[in-house]
């Protein structure tokens, strides 16, 4: 072998590898730019229903504030309940369902402007009949909600959850309109 072709050799492995880590820094930062970002209300609403007898109806707000849709959302609402282990005194957490109206939908657009858009497509509220004011009280019990969506650049799936453990964050009233988590009395 001579001392061309084994330059060759080294300026063709070098050349493979700074490409490599060209498309994967590319890849990375992208994924990064363009990840799906999704706020979950921080406190859930409270108000009485106008269409189911005037049970109170709990609601909780999701926004898509990412640029791209998303699609398969699935929301899951449970309560954790933490509990002591002898003998050495962790917590343990058990997890148990609460009942959902509707815990799927299938397309959630991507966040504009409000100057472009004429409607608040990219949020969605989901409701519950269960008490969560009686679940929170108790010091030892959580309700937690976690929203699973594909992303609609990357198709990747991500999960988003928020945990509400104490009755300031349930709140009378309804979400105002928007991307915004306001309260309306």
């Amino acid at each position: 072998m001579d001392e061309s072709t084994t330059i060759n050799i080294i300026s063709l492995v070098l050349n493979i590898a700074c490409s490599v880590t060209a498309s994967l820094l590319f890849l990375f930062i992208l994924l990064f730019i363009f990840r799906p970002h999704i706020k979950v209300s921080p406190f859930v609403c409270r108000s009485p229903s106008k269409f189911e007898d005037d049970k109170t109806v709990y609601f909780i707000k999701v926004v898509n504030h990412s640029f791209f849709p998303a699609y398969d959302i699935k929301v899951n609402l449970q309560i954790l309940e933490k509990y002591p282990v002898p003998p050495a005194g962790m917590m343990n957490t058990r997890m148990r369902p609460l009942e959902l109206v509707s815990y799927t939908h299938s397309h959630l657009v991507g966040y504009r402007p409000s100057w472009w858009r004429k409607q608040a497509n990219h949020c969605i509220r989901f409701r519950t009949f269960e008490d969560l004011d009686s679940i929170v009280k108790d010091d030892m019990k959580s309700v937690e909600v976690q929203v699973t969506l594909k992303h609609g650049l990357s198709g990747l799936v991500k999960v988003f959850s928020e945990e509400y453990s104490d009755k300031s964050q349930i709140k009378g009233g309804t979400f105002s309109y928007g991307t915004k988590f306001g309260v309306l009395n």
